[in-house]
């Protein structure tokens, strides 16, 4: 993994160094009364096709927070193409900002593209961030990219004790999903949880094919409400949408309004976002294993040290 690391960063540096040398160059200081600008790296809800509730919500959120302080938004881009296709200078760039939701781990090489972005913003004197960020299982050849951001929090305190070593200034900042779901749920009367019409529980796929056709047999199985998180399951969804056509009454969907979950007495979910999700909606959650620590950590840090 890292002789593949190394050979990527090694072109990445070579390749940056000959075609992105002119957008360096055109960073100016510019006296125009344009407003400020940002870059955001790694749109995840670009990345899932801006049907994944929870990608779709960080992302959100990220640029509204950002905005109301008055910049705008230059351009969103999720890899070394897209950057020089998308930037044509850095003039006005106030801030080069990273998304790390769910991506920094086991030496990601598109995140290592994205991060070689953010040294040459650095070197031109413009504040970077990584921000929203799992760290498992990365090596010293990723790790290395970490002392070109200025501000570096991660999610939860697993991925603080496998970062801290690489940068001293890391925070944890909880997950922003938690705070645009909490946004996004509906006011509940004080005997909501008492209404006998919910149905038991509501099932949520998993990052995890194998995981997410168990799922989504056991919820059809209990005729119980299926959600997808994205499009990642697509061929899976594809066959739900045959059930519906059917008339089997099975009706999978993908969650696009977390208030759905409000309709179940609880949630079983394999998936981070889901699981945040339900327990925003304010009902119990069974939370299966995801593809890193995420969810045991965020757990963890919320008190639940039995998982």
């Amino acid at each position: 993994t890292n002789r593949i690391i190394n050979a990527i960063s090694g072109r990445s540096r070579r390749h940056l160094d000959s075609r992105w040398k002119n957008i360096i160059s055109r960073k100016t200081n510019s006296s125009s009364s344009a407003p400020a600008k940002y870059i955001l790296l790694n749109d995840t809800a670009i990345l899932a096709s801006n049907v994944h509730s929870g990608c779709s919500s960080v992302i959100g959120l990220i640029h509204a927070e950002l905005q109301s302080t008055g910049l705008t938004c230059l351009a969103s881009v999720n890899s070394v193409g897209e950057i020089e296709d998308k930037i044509y200078s850095l003039e006005d760039v106030a801030l080069v900002i990273m998304n790390g939701e769910g991506s920094v781990h086991h030496d990601n090489s598109r995140i290592a593209g994205l991060m070689d972005f953010a040294k040459l913003a650095k070197d031109a004197g413009i504040p970077t961030a990584l921000i929203n960020s799992v760290w498992q299982h990365n090596s010293s050849v990723m790790a290395k990219y970490l002392q070109y951001f200025d501000i570096v929090t991660v999610r939860e305190r697993r991925s603080f004790d496998a970062i801290k070593s690489w940068h001293n200034e890391v925070r944890v900042v909880p997950d922003l999903s938690i705070k645009a779901f909490s946004k996004s749920v509906t006011a509940r009367s004080s005997d909501w949880q008492a209404d006998q019409n919910k149905c038991p529980y509501v099932v949520v796929d998993s990052t995890k094919s194998g995981i997410t056709k168990k799922l989504r047999k056991f919820a059809r199985a209990q005729s119980a409400p299926m959600y997808f998180m994205g499009y990642k399951h697509w061929r899976l969804l594809e066959a739900s949408e045959k059930l519906i056509k059917a008339g089997s009454g099975y009706v999978p969907k993908l969650l696009e309004d977390i208030n759905d979950l409000e309709l179940a007495k609880a949630c079983l979910t394999g998936r981070f976002h889901g699981a945040v999700a339900g327990l925003c909606a304010g009902i119990p959650v069974f939370a299966l294993s995801s593809n890193t620590h995420k969810t045991e950590s965020m757990l963890e840090d919320i008190g639940i040290v039995d998982v």
